[in-house]
């Protein structure tokens, strides 16, 4: 079936060769807009282009379905919460549910969107966004920044898979650009991604920038689109953030410097492969994102920096900046260190840190000397190291200076819980042996809530059985809180059940006995006399009896026995299938020895955690497992391996595109079956006339539209990685 990525927001498909990258669907987009060093007039920067005005002011939204076919429908719309969330950048940042990186970009602008949700029905959403190049600003580019977090379901064609396709559309020309354009499908395994630790078949890629080059582009119109979608089956999610950085001049930062100022550090855009600094007089100076310039250098000095993305994430830019020498004076004053105990932690906000700065600074947190993490709570660090206050003027002129922040550690409070005690008694727990092997000269105080905000009264004679705290606190203030327990009650009451397993069973004291009473302590022995105690790692492998004891805060205690029982595993055989050829398949029920009376089940893993979900018709090499389960619920589970090995390729020798609607193109039987096979045409000089990534279409004699004169035309053909490729020639006729 031939797949459809396309949705009302383009009129035609695009039929240009799209890099595909297969991964589940989280999009985070932070682009910067800028014209390499020629400062944009007021207004070239497009209106609210990265959301800052807190709305979708200069955007369109649109929602709509993906059908069965894969075919995405949209539909213009107002914004949708849910579906179209702005979101606010605040402290602490939000993390994403799934990736647990910030859900807006690192560079500090003050809203991100959120395209779709993580609910699943079908649904695609879009956001597209049109402007024009001022005239003359031949030299134009984008830059933007994602991470990727999408749901993978198992079992589905990627056209069914839940997609983000990020496309930029000449509207003048009306075509779409190559550059930057890109369509992502939920796939596994993908460089550079992981998967999610909170659900699987969940993957995600941290931040990384893209660029598109616009040069050549001025006074034409240009549209962003971006499109995301659920799965076409209406169970499986994919959704996207969006953030356009509102800087219109260039993407470098820092260049600005007024009297008073140390030194100069240039900034970049994070997150590219290699950076490349030369001076005015093309001379390399630096790499990194970063260029430390101590002294300053005069006014006008101009720099340029080439930035190189990693493979397949944009295009090669060149970048410039100019030094701008302000008359203003401007003073960043940091104390060196601050010390702090862990809560409520340093406040790196407080007047004191910066005290002797310069009046009105625009004050920002970081945690590295980089300025891409910004401190969650910078009035409440609760970390030692070393952080970085960068402070902005009113002039522009920037400074960043470190802070060495001292979390000292909290006192040592150990507590030996008091023994339990029957009714009507009562618990002293002011006694010294309570807190022994504590830090020393600590104060100690008892409270009844675990945030020390109601005083115990008289702690020495509790009466009531609970949860009580006692805070310890140190000469320097620092304090710890540990609960401690009295455990006063009446005779306990004692559950217990007998318990079986196959093979072995591990002892798993939760399931063998219970007290309707939390205060029963129960312990667990190898006699009826509880004098030989039962290790609570003991792995059974016959049949036995543990004894459990029950006993109260009193010291009142009874004890029952548990039986436990061990069945023997069952046992079957199983034969590995012959070697077969695709497109046939394997039938793993036969593989297994039939008439033993067990019920089987068939794995990808030899866990039997992930079920497979065709085990009739298997068409991927590889081992499987069986597992055989009797009547009593044990089970044995055994390896199975199948091979399917790939059908041989033979193109044929000839074809006749005449539109006569028989072999007009160069149908290519079992090449299906190699999706990233490369298919290329030569002339018999050696002139390339046709050239293919997969061959979901297949030629049809012409070279740009305009057809091939009758010949015979050499091929060759690069099934996969490892494997030899297919040459010879085919004889085009009409």
């Amino acid at each position: 079936m031939k797949t459809k990525w396309y949705s009302r927001l383009s009129p035609v498909p695009s039929e240009r060769n799209r890099e595909s990258i297969y991964l589940a669907v989280l999009f985070c987009f932070c682009f910067l807009l800028h014209n390499n060093g020629r400062i944009f007039a007021q207004g070239s920067c497009p209106v609210n282009i990265g959301f800052e005005k807190g709305d979708f002011t200069g955007w369109v939204c649109y929602d709509g379905k993906i059908d069965t076919r894969g075919v995405i429908s949209t539909v213009p719309t107002a914004p949708i919460k849910g579906k179209h969330t702005l979101y606010k950048n605040v402290a602490p940042q939000e993390r994403d549910t799934f990736g647990g990186f910030p859900v807006n970009c690192p560079n500090g602008s003050g809203y991100s969107v959120k395209l779709g949700n993580h609910g699943a029905g079908s649904e695609a959403q879009a956001l597209t966004y049109t402007f024009t190049i001022p005239a003359g600003q031949n030299d134009y580019s984008i830059i933007y920044n994602y991470a990727v977090v999408l749901q993978n379901p198992p079992g589905h064609a990627p056209y069914e898979q839940p997609q983000f396709m990020s496309r930029v559309f000449d509207v003048t020309a009306n075509k779409y650009l190559d550059c930057g354009a890109f369509q992502f499908i939920a796939a596994p395994n993908l460089p550079g991604f992981r998967e999610s630790a909170v659900e699987p078949n969940i993957y995600y890629k941290d931040w990384a920038p893209v660029t598109i080059k616009l040069s050549g582009y001025a006074g034409k119109t240009i549209r962003l689109e971006f499109t995301v979608n659920d799965c076409s089956k209406a169970v499986h999610f994919g959704y996207a953030y969006l953030d356009v950085d509102e800087n219109c001049t260039t993407p470098i930062t820092g260049n600005t410097y007024c009297k008073g100022t140390g030194a100069v550090i240039l900034k970049a855009p994070y997150g590219f492969k290699e950076y490349y600094w030369f001076d005015e007089n093309g001379n390399a100076v630096g790499t990194g994102n970063t260029l430390s310039l101590n002294p300053p250098p005069p006014g006008n000095t101009q720099y340029t920096l080439q930035i190189v993305p990693f493979p397949g994430q944009g295009c090669q830019d060149t970048l410039h900046t100019t030094i701008i020498a302000s008359s203003d004076f401007m003073k960043l004053q940091t104390v060196d260190s601050v010390r702090a105990c862990p809560n409520p932690g340093a406040d790196l906000t407080h007047p004191s840190i910066t005290a002797g700065s310069t009046a009105g600074l625009k004050l920002e947190y970081f945690t590295n000397i980089q300025e891409t993490e910004f401190i969650d709570n910078a009035a409440a660090v609760s970390a030692s190291g070393l952080y970085y206050i960068k402070a902005t003027s009113s002039s522009g002129c920037t400074e960043t200076r470190p802070v060495m922040v001292r979390i000292d550690p909290p006192p040592l409070v150990s507590i030996t819980q008091p023994a339990p005690i029957c009714t009507p008694g009562t618990v002293d727990l002011t006694q010294a042996s309570l807190v022994s092997g504590s830090d020393a000269n600590l104060q100690y105080s008892y409270w009844q809530d675990t945030l020390a905000s109601v005083v115990l009264q008289n702690p020495s004679s509790v009466s009531i059985a609970g949860n009580y705290f006692i805070k310890g606190t140190n000469t320097t203030g620092c304090s710890t809180i540990k609960k401690i327990v009295a455990d006063i009650s009446n005779p306990p009451q004692l559950t217990t059940h007998n318990i079986s397993g196959c093979g072995s069973l591990a002892f798993n004291a939760a399931t063998v006995a219970a007290s309707t009473d939390p205060t029963v302590a129960i312990s667990y022995w190898q006699d009826i006399t509880a004098t030989l105690p039962a290790s609570l790692q003991q792995v059974f492998t016959s049949n036995s009896v543990v004894y459990i004891k029950a006993k109260a805060a009193g010291g009142c205690s009874i004890i029952k026995p548990v039986n436990i029982t061990i069945n023997p595993n069952p046992s079957f055989t199983v034969a590995n299938p012959p070697v077969t050829t695709r497109p046939a398949s394997v039938d793993l029920s036969t593989t297994a020895s039939a008439n033993n009376g067990l019920l089987y089940s068939y794995w990808q893993d030899e866990a039997a955690t992930k079920p497979l979900s065709n085990p009739a018709s298997i068409i991927q090499s590889g081992t499987y497992y069986i597992k055989g389960t009797d009547a009593k619920g044990c089970s044995a589970v055994n390896p199975v391996t199948v091979t399917i090995t790939d059908p041989p390729v033979t193109p044929p020798n000839a074809f006749s595109p005449n539109s006569d609607g028989i072999n007009d193109t160069w149908l290519i039987p079992l090449l299906s079956y190699y999706p990233d096979c490369i298919v290329e045409i030569f002339t018999r000089h050696g002139v390339s006339v046709f050239k293919s990534a997969g061959y979901t279409k297949p030629w049809d004699g012409k070279l740009k539209d305009t057809d091939l004169p009758v010949g015979t035309y050499y091929y060759m053909i690069r099934l996969a990685p490892g494997k030899a490729p297919v040459s010879g020639s085919v004889t085009l006729i009409r």
